[in-house]
C-alpha cells in the first residue's frame, strides 16, 4: 500500500468513530466504502490498534525486502493502463539471451543496470520466485523488484516488476524469444504502464538491451 494511501486511512480514522471502528474489522470493505480505494483481492490488510502498553513493529518481509518493496509487489495501481511493444535481434541463440534474464552474474551487466552504475541481483527464476535488483549510483540507490510467472526456457519469459522508489505500480513484462538464423529474434512488452510514460519506458528498455547486447558478445 503507497503511503499517500495509508496517511489518508490513518486520517480518516483519526477523525471518525465510526469508519476507525469498521477498518479494526473489515478494513478493505472500510477503505473502499469510506475512500473509495479499491485494493486487490491478492492483497491482504491488518489493522492493529496500539495503546499505552502495545506497539506493533513492521518488519520487512523475509530475503531483506524492504518496507517500500514489499508495497511495490503487494499493490498496483489501478487506474487507466497502457503497454509497449518492443522488438530486436541479438547475435547469440535464444539459450544464451534467455540465460542472461535470469542469470545474476550476466544480468547485472545490463538488467536496470547503466554504464556507470554498480548493479546487483539476486533472482530465483521459478514461477512464484522472487527477484529483487538493486542498483548504487550517484549515492542513491534504486530498486526493482517482482516475481516469475512463468520461466519456459529458452522461448519464454514472464515476471511481475515494480520501481517502489518512484511508484507502487506493478507492471507484467512478456519476453519471447525466437530462433533467427544463428541468433534470436526478441519480441518484449510491458503491460500496466500509466498513460504517458511510454515513451520514457521505451528509452530505458532500449538502453538497457544495447548493455545486453554488449553483455552478449
Amino acid at each position: 500500500m503507497d503511503k499517500d494511501t495509508r496517511a489518508k486511512i490513518v486520517g480518516k480514522a483519526r477523525a471518525d468513530a465510526d469508519f476507525r471502528a469498521r477498518l479494526l474489522s473489515d478494513p478493505k470493505g472500510a477503505v473502499a466504502q469510506g475512500l473509495g480505494v479499491a485494493m486487490p483481492a491478492s492483497l491482504s490488510v491488518e489493522v492493529h490498534e496500539e495503546s499505552a502498553t502495545t506497539v506493533h513493529l513492521l518488519l520487512p518481509a523475509a530475503g531483506g525486502l524492504t518496507e517500500g518493496e514489499v508495497e511495490a509487489t503487494g499493490y498496483n495501481y489501478d487506474g487507466p493502463q497502457t503497454s509497449i511493444l518492443m522488438e530486436r535481434d541479438f547475435a547469440a541463440g535464444p539459450g544464451a539471451v534467455f540465460d542472461a534474464w535470469r542469470t545474476p552474474e550476466t544480468a547485472s551487466r545490463w538488467l536496470f543496470s547503466t554504464e556507470t552504475g554498480v548493479t546487483m541481483c539476486v533472482m530465483d527464476p521459478r514461477p512464484g520466485g522472487a527477484y529483487r535488483i538493486k542498483r548504487t549510483e550517484g549515492g542513491q540507490t534504486y530498486a526493482a523488484v517482482g516475481e516469475y510467472r512463468e520461466v519456459s526456457p529458452p522461448h519464454r519469459l514472464v515476471f511481475t516488476f515494480g520501481m517502489p522508489q518512484f511508484a507502487a505500480d506493478v507492471g507484467t513484462v512478456t519476453v519471447d524469444l525466437e530462433p533467427k538464423g544463428e541468433g534470436t529474434h526478441m519480441r518484449f512488452s510491458q503491460g500496466g504502464n500509466r498513460p504517458g510514460y511510454e515513451d520514457a519506458a521505451r528509452e530505458g528498455w532500449s538502453a538497457m538491451f544495447d548493455l545486453l547486447e554488449r553483455a552478449l558478445s
